[in-house]
């Protein structure tokens, strides 16, 4: 079993989370955006785009073990 095909099967139940959690977490960026701040998104937090850049990461290694 290759690198890939090893991590890709241990990333199976971590992407299923992911999938769940991940729209809920953005919630209070959009209201923040939307409702409380809507002239300037200054203060998003980079706490939340940077979990979305280690997301992108973990999907991008996921499709590539689902090619």
């Amino acid at each position: 079993m290759s690198l890939l095909e090893s991590l890709g099967k241990k990333l199976e139940p971590l992407m299923l989370f992911m999938g769940l959690v991940i729209p809920i977490a953005t919630m209070p960026q959009l209201y923040k955006l939307f409702i409380s701040h809507p002239n300037h998104a200054h203060g998003l937090l980079l706490t939340t785009w940077s979990m979305y850049a280690l997301i992108s990461l973990l999907w991008f290694i996921y499709g590539l073990y689902h090619k």
